[in-house]
């Protein structure tokens, strides 16, 4: 389940990133970027915080 939420956020974050070079927005483009390294690192980020809450 989280794999295919991850690679949604990706795709989203990749489609956001060509609509805004192609729109000359930068917002949209730096927004986008955002979004897709959120997407990419979203699985390492709950291993993470799942292994640090057993871990207290």
């Amino acid at each position: 389940m989280q794999n295919k939420i991850s690679i949604a956020i990706e795709c989203l974050g990749l489609i956001g990133l060509i609509y805004g070079y192609a729109r000359k927005n930068r917002n949209l483009m730096l927004a986008s970027a955002l979004v897709l390294w959120f997407g990419g690192s979203l699985n390492d980020f709950i291993r993470g915080f799942i292994a640090g809450y057993k871990g207290v």
